[in-house]
């Protein structure tokens, strides 16, 4: 008895702290610096448009809609496509704030290569800009070539972009590759 009242305690605490007083101290950076990334929630309608000169033109590559959460009391971000399209590759992603490295990370998992890409970031501005040449978890492309990707994804709403560019030179040099048109269906 006493351990179905406990699971039944368990079952009505909130899975979110109700105020800034309840996060505990070690928390307390990592939850502000997420709390930054507030206009990214929500559910989207996502274009996306890939070019093959360098940004000069752009062509439409899927659509998609994706839902974006919080998760783990507010201390994460997921990015999942609620409608994935079967003809490209998908792409599930997390985001967090390491307080001891003072930086962004995402980790996106993809269903065609199988990579856990992970990135590290700042933000920049009213971008948060990623990139994964410190992990060096890199696409491997025609000819053996290995791609890095840096994302700048502008933190707006109800509209906003995402711009992914490629570097084959360890991030000396980047390119643009493909880029996102975020529209707000619901917060």
């Amino acid at each position: 008895m006493l351990k179905l009242l406990l699971m039944g305690y368990l079952l009505l605490l909130p899975c979110c702290w109700a105020n800034a007083d309840q996060i505990p101290d070690d928390s307390k950076t990592p939850y502000n610096m997420m709390s930054k990334l507030a206009t990214l929630a929500g559910s989207w309608s996502v274009e996306r448009l890939y070019t093959e000169d360098a940004g000069r033109s752009w062509s439409p590559y899927a659509k998609a809609q994706v839902h974006v959460k919080y998760q783990s009391k507010k201390l994460m971000l997921e990015e999942l496509a609620l409608e994935p399209d079967g003809k490209f590759f998908n792409m599930r992603t997390f985001i967090s704030y390491d307080q001891y490295q003072q930086v962004f990370r995402q980790a996106a998992m993809e269903d065609r290569w199988g990579i856990m890409d992970i990135s590290e970031g700042k933000i920049v501005g009213d971008i948060l800009v990623f990139s994964n040449t410190q992990s060096k978890t890199y696409y491997p492309m025609e000819g053996g070539r290995l791609r890095a990707l840096k994302v700048r994804m502008e933190l707006k709403s109800p509209q906003r972009f995402v711009y992914i560019d490629e570097s084959y030179d360890d991030g000396k040099t980047w390119a643009p590759t493909f880029k996102m048109h975020y529209r707000l269906l619901q917060q």
